[in-house]
């Protein structure tokens, strides 16, 4: 497999798709785009080192929709919680 001119190498599966992102420093991370968006999970991934573009390109949405996502994840919990009850 070669490496894409993005930085990415897709790993196409049955129903999965993973995209592995090679950094400058030497360092890989997988990102996995069968999970769904979530606020938590793009703050892991940004945890790890990786941009926004990065994993707007892995999960094929657009930027900024990934930060408008991951904004969600400093929301307080019992914000979560009412948000969640539909209150």
């Amino acid at each position: 497999m070669a490496l894409s001119s993005t930085g990415f190498r897709s790993l196409h599966g049955s129903s999965r798709c993973t995209a592995v992102v090679h950094h400058a420093a030497g360092v890989s991370a997988s990102i996995n785009s069968t999970d769904p968006p979530s606020a938590h999970r793009y703050e892991k991934l940004t945890l790890r080192g990786l941009s926004l573009v990065q994993i707007s390109q892995a999960d094929q949405i657009s930027v900024k929709y990934v930060g408008r996502i991951l904004q969600l994840s400093l929301l307080a919990p019992d914000i979560v919680q009412a948000l969640e009850q539909g209150d």
